[in-house]
């Protein structure tokens, strides 16, 4: 039996053709929530080696940017595990993670998590490219201030990202 159901999906509700609502409460899940390791993983992770900027404050908002070498897929997840489990990247409002690098086999492997900042991800990621950022992970941290920084939001970003590709000596 074929039924024709009128209905307009909204962000967090069904509008239904009658004019009712459907509403089911989905709970939100951040990043440490998601995050569940073992202290002997906690401990293997003090090996992995991360290098990270001063922070840079701007109306009120803080920057700040953790980086690693990485040559596979296992590397940028062990890289992001290290920063989520640090109790002052792990308070921050977002946390973006771009990474870029080259599979043995010549292909580039590259994504990003913008984490509640609309297109950072994707911005940064256009920087490692053009910039050829190879082989590198980066999670960069955002404290929200109370002034609205509008596109200097980016410059800042890619200046912690380049500080960072720069002192790791990304290829």
């Amino acid at each position: 039996m074929v039924q024709n159901i009128s209905a307009k999906l909204h962000r967090d509700h069904i509008l239904l053709g009658d004019g009712s609502t459907y509403k089911e409460e989905v709970p939100i899940i951040t990043n440490a929530d998601e995050l569940l390791i073992t202290l002997e993983q906690t401990q293997d992770l003090d090996s992995f080696g991360v290098k990270s900027t001063d922070p840079v404050v701007k109306d009120g908002s803080e920057f700040s940017a953790i980086g690693a070498i990485v040559h596979t897929v296992e590397d940028v997840q062990n890289m992001y595990r290290k920063v989520c489990i640090d109790p002052y990247a792990a308070a921050a409002n977002s946390r973006i993670l771009v990474y870029r690098f080259r599979r043995e086999d010549g292909k580039i492997v590259e994504n990003y998590h913008d984490d509640d900042e609309h297109g950072g991800g994707r911005q940064l990621l256009r920087y490692m490219q053009e910039n050829e950022i190879h082989n590198s992970a980066f999670v960069v941290t955002r404290w929200m201030g109370d002034g609205h920084i509008g596109p200097q939001i980016f410059t800042i970003m890619e200046s912690l990202i380049n500080d960072l590709a720069n002192d790791l000596g990304s290829d």
